[in-house]
């Protein structure tokens, strides 16, 4: 087997495990954001407050930086919103926050984590929030 070769196929197995990283992410994505946002929001209606949040990782796999999560606080639930999936969060004590320094809420849903990243004021927003809801 010449040089050529060689490199072709090293390249052809690259290309095969960046395709199954891909869809792995992709999955995990949809399994973790299983919701379709329109369903909810028409049958929820207007949220009491929205607020801003960065994806920081899924799973433990860091996300593209700066991936836009927007949460919307109801009554007695937590909608995590990317685009046009979204998370609905019933049950308060698989939230868990991380703490003022670093700004973040983990969310344990079905076996599976992602990590939201909010600003200092949100997070205190959203901190006053569980602690309303004896978290």
């Amino acid at each position: 087997m010449d040089k050529f070769h060689l490199i072709l196929y090293i390249c052809f197995a690259v290309l095969i495990f960046d395709i199954a990283v891909v869809l792995y992410i992709r999955n995990t994505y949809f399994l973790i954001f299983k919701d379709n946002y329109r369903d909810i929001s028409d049958k929820l209606g207007k949220p009491d407050a929205v607020l801003d949040a960065s994806l920081v990782n899924i799973n433990f796999l860091l996300v593209k930086f700066n991936t836009a999560v927007s949460v919307e606080l109801y009554k007695d639930l937590v909608v995590f919103r990317n685009g046009t999936r979204a998370i609905c969060v019933k049950d308060f004590s698989s939230l868990e926050l991380s703490g003022e320094l670093l700004s973040n809420v983990k969310i344990n849903t079905s076996g599976r984590a992602i990590r939201v990243y909010f600003n200092a004021g949100q997070y205190k927003i959203m901190q006053k929030y569980l602690e309303e809801h004896n978290v």
